[in-house]
């Protein structure tokens, strides 16, 4: 759906939604996660994991 095309109040709702869950909360950084992503620590932490041989290459 595009931008002032929501024929709803429920799927305006959803898209607003859809926003935080997705992308925002995705992309936000967090003060506890040393002000980095979710994914950019997840992505740390794989690759720690991987240097120290705790989980198979393959995975990622």
């Amino acid at each position: 759906m595009q931008i002032g095309t929501l024929p709803t109040k429920a799927d305006a709702e959803l898209a607003v939604f859809e926003y935080f869950e997705i992308f925002y909360n995705k992309n936000r950084r967090r003060k506890h996660l040393n002000n980095l992503a979710l994914e950019e620590h997840y992505q740390l932490f794989i690759n720690q994991q991987k240097k120290c041989n705790l989980i198979p290459c393959l995975i990622y």
